[in-house]
């Protein structure tokens, strides 16, 4: 497409969805009894026309699953590459962890509602659930079209939906004891990109708005069946493609990776970009019981870019 800017990728969302058997005193529970499931959005998606290209961010999915399996979660790995949900599940096990690996594909309802089943039938029972898979296209205003919108808003938001609709069928197969109890948990991933507005992310940062709306209607909707609705918002993570990106720029100045990756930093209030398990931290706090008196927020992990 001659004199038209080539189509950029931003780091995509992975999902995650985690199931996690929580006992009357609220504690993480035993090895034996806690169960996760987890998804991510890999490459592979089919067709694409010329300057539409697909990216992977399963690794990070893998991640933030990890630190899950080490506080006694179990895992289902789940992405539209079988093979990927398998190498997670693979590496959770070797670290003495429990997990499954499913195919699915994320933008397609029933799959969602199929794969979800599928983890709760071979664990038992569905705790918590995180919706993380996404894409992340960078997308200068006259560069977006009807294939770029529809793509990533079925993956980023339709995914939200349904990673939501496929939850709460199991949470409504338990009731709360008393009121204020919680007996299951919903995360999904939005972005600092959903909390302010970021040049060439007009289609990304939408999806990233709209999931905290969602958040904030389901945690409202859901409030009454004992289950919290919450999501998190990162910044810049360092991730494989993160690097590539800073690479590109040390190049293009002859100087290093570490150089690119602090000029991607100056807009960060302490100093460094994110790793992957400051995030995953976040995760594994909202996905735990000590916030069990949160619902309807979106807590921010960014080193201090956005200020609400």
């Amino acid at each position: 497409m001659a004199g038209r800017r080539r189509q950029r990728w931003r780091l995509p969302v992975t999902t995650l969805a985690a199931t996690t058997t929580l006992d009357q005193g609220r504690k993480l529970p035993r090895a034996e009894d806690a169960h996760a499931w987890v998804v991510s959005e890999s490459a592979g998606r089919g067709p694409c026309v010329d300057r539409f290209t697909w990216s992977s961010q399963a690794n990070e999915a893998c991640r933030t699953a990890t630190p899950l399996a080490k506080d006694g979660f179990a895992i289902g790995c789940m992405d539209v590459n079988q093979d990927t949900a398998q190498a997670c599940a693979d590496e959770i096990v070797a670290q003495g962890g429990k997990a499954l690996a499913v195919r699915v594909d994320v933008a397609q309802r029933e799959d969602v509602l199929k794969g979800v089943d599928e983890v709760v039938a071979h664990f038992g029972r569905l705790d918590v659930m995180i919706n993380n898979a996404g894409l992340g296209p960078t997308t200068p205003i006259e560069d977006i079209t009807p294939e770029i919108y529809r793509k990533v808003f079925d993956v980023n938001v339709g995914g939200t939906y349904w990673g939501i609709q496929a939850a709460v069928k199991h949470f409504k197969a338990r009731k709360p004891a008393k009121k204020g109890d919680v007996i299951g948990k919903i995360i999904s991933a939005s972005s600092q990109a959903g909390q302010v507005g970021n040049p060439d992310l007009a289609v990304y940062g939408a999806t990233k708005f709209a999931i905290r709306g969602i958040t904030q209607t389901a945690a409202m909707d859901l409030a009454a069946l004992g289950i919290t609705v919450n999501a998190y918002c990162p910044g810049i993570v360092r991730t494989p493609m993160m690097e590539g990106i800073a690479q590109k720029v040390a190049d293009q100045n002859g100087k290093s990776l570490e150089w690119g990756l602090e000029q991607w930093a100056k807009t960060v209030l302490l100093g460094r970009i994110s790793e992957p398990e400051d995030v995953a931290a976040s995760v594994s706090y909202l996905a735990g019981p000590d916030s069990d008196y949160m619902t309807g927020q979106a807590i921010i992990i960014d080193g201090g870019m956005v200020f609400n």
